[in-house]
């Protein structure tokens, strides 16, 4: 691969909608896709809106492998909408704080601008900033461990459907959120400098996954290792090989967008709680080759109409 070429995104769900222009991570992000299906109309996901709980008052939601209201992940039915709340990213914390009328929020957000505008479902993260700030920095090496903090909270609505979708796992689209973010803080520091040259690497690396990452069939999270390039041996995990000229994703094809879908920088109620036994990349993946064995719910994927 030359060393100034742009990687495209080709597994984005067609028809993917970024809600608005780019903001802050901090403003978390906002997709519509008809991966996430299609709804005649939008009554059945405004009444699954309204079964959700309320409060103004910031909680935890318990990452411990219960179902239920207060676990995560949880769901909500009305019709034939779902709702999908859930955690992403690796860092695995035991709980994560947030108020409950900030989840009707960001779920009526995807009403607004996926249901009753498109007429699709979509998703909606909290705030990306302590995934994208750890990323970023010298010590966000992706064989580093997560820091629970990182961790961010996805709002999905679909009609209904058998599996848990975790896009803020296996959309291509955040992939591309968190190469932009690389991309970003390279072009602030001076070109000759090391993390410069890192951010860049692990900006293509990012494109890279995003790449081989599809929803509909084998599920690949964004932090995985990518494919080595044609010719070359395995891809290093260490983020220290030399990066492309920067390059920046252009266009919906690398997930550029966002729209206003979390609270901003400062004051974040949006917590993950830590504690809740990390975990690496490279124990990921190990995970994940344990539940393609063992046929776990969603490791397919979904088609939907």
């Amino acid at each position: 691969m030359a060393m100034n070429q742009v990687i495209n995104v080709p597994n984005q769900p067609p028809g993917l909608f970024n809600a608005t222009a780019d903001l802050p991570l901090s403003d978390g992000r906002t997709f519509c896709a008809p991966f996430y299906g299609h709804f005649a109309d939008s009554e059945d996901c405004k009444a699954a809106i309204l079964k959700l709980p309320a409060g103004p008052t910031p909680i935890p939601y318990f990452n411990d492998g219960r179902y239920g209201p207060g676990h995560l992940p949880e769901v909500q039915r009305s019709g034939n909408c779902m709702i999908q709340i859930e955690l992403a990213g690796p860092g695995n914390p035991a709980s994560f704080r947030v108020a409950p009328d900030r989840i009707r929020k960001l779920a009526s957000k995807v009403g607004s601008f996926c249901v009753e505008e498109g007429n699709t479902g979509g998703f909606v993260t909290t705030t990306l900033e302590p995934m994208g700030n750890w990323l970023t920095s010298a010590a966000g090496s992706f064989d580093a461990t997560f820091p629970p903090t990182t961790s961010f909270l996805t709002v999905s609505l679909t009609p209904i459907v058998p599996e848990y979708l975790s896009p803020g796992n296996y959309d291509p689209a955040i992939a591309s959120v968190f190469a932009n973010a690389e991309f970003d803080a390279a072009t602030k520091l001076a070109p000759s400098l090391r993390l410069a040259t890192t951010l860049r690497a692990r900006g293509n690396r990012l494109l890279r996954i995003a790449q081989v990452m599809d929803p509909r069939g084998q599920r690949i999270p964004w932090w995985s290792l990518p494919p080595p390039r044609l010719g070359q041996g395995a891809a290093a995990e260490d983020d220290s090989a030399p990066g492309a000229v920067l390059q920046r994703p252009g266009g919906a094809a690398a997930g550029a967008g966002s729209t206003r879908a979390a609270g901003g920088a400062g004051g974040n109620p949006e917590t993950p709680a830590g504690g809740g036994g990390e975990v690496t990349a490279r124990t990921a993946r190990k995970a994940r080759r344990g539940r393609r064995r063992g046929g776990m719910m969603g490791e397919e994927g979904l088609m939907m109409a």
